[in-house]
């Protein structure tokens, strides 16, 4: 599940290169050049009003935007729906990676790994997305999540017990773990958000254009699913064991 979910990652990613070459950068260039000229007026003027395309609102991380005629019919109902196969994927791989960590009294998803995907959940259910479906879905993966964090503070100590002092604060470790990486996804979000480059020209939200939130979420994502496919192999390799994983999860 974990290498399948990478693979629909990584063919949206040529997806989003592609729709970058074609139609992002040259709405980049343009939007750069707008926002130069703008703020050289307003220097000019002692102006203190706000660009005219800057997003006041919070965006929602639908991909509602309607294409240029030049791009293929077929790449906004495809990236649509290796999305929902890569979300489904990825339920199922968290099931199973509870279920595999109570049969095994151990857990499968590193430390670091899981301190990214709850950070990331709920950022992007509580502050990016606005859509109610995507809150909900983000909201199952936490709580689903849970499991995961039981495994580790129930059976975490037996895989540290080479560090007995890391054995005992398992739990603290997460803790500062995923808060410390919740204020950098956080972060990351609200400039990406706010900043200029990120405006997408056809992707509105309530009236207005705004940033593509749905490549925010793509690319955070990637370097997160990236970190966990090389954690989890390094992890077996330092184990000797498969205890937390199975081949359904793979």
């Amino acid at each position: 599940m974990v290498y399948a979910s990478a693979g629909v990652e990584y063919y949206l990613f040529y997806v989003h290169i592609r729709r970058w070459r074609e139609v992002k950068m040259p709405s980049f260039r343009k939007g750069f050049a707008h926002a130069k000229s703008k703020k050289l007026l307003a220097s000019k003027q002692h102006s203190t009003q706000p660009l005219p395309f800057l997003a006041t609102k919070p965006p929602t991380m639908s991909p509602s935007y309607n294409p240029p005629s030049h791009i293929p019919s077929h790449v906004l109902p495809t990236s649509e729906t290796l999305l929902a196969i890569g979300g489904t994927l990825w339920t199922a791989c968290y099931i199973l990676l509870v279920r595999e960590s109570l049969r095994s009294h151990s857990y499968g998803m590193p430390l670091f790994a899981l301190a990214l995907n709850l950070a990331w959940e709920f950022v992007y259910a509580f502050y990016v997305s606005e859509k109610l479906l995507e809150r909900v879905t983000f909201t199952v993966w936490l709580f689903i999540d849970c499991g995961l964090v039981y495994g580790v503070l129930k059976y975490g100590k037996h895989e540290w017990s080479h560090a007995p002092v890391v054995a005992r604060n398992l739990g603290k470790i997460l803790g500062l773990l995923t808060m410390g990486v919740a204020v950098g996804h956080w972060c990351f979000a609200k400039w990406w958000i706010e900043n200029v480059f990120a405006m997408r020209e056809g992707k509105p939200y309530r009236g207005a254009i705004g940033p593509d939130v749905t490549e925010l979420g793509f690319w955070t994502a990637a370097i997160s699913q990236a970190y966990l496919s090389a954690a989890c192999l390094c992890q077996l390799i330092v184990r000797q064991h498969s205890g937390g994983v199975s081949w359904g999860v793979w």
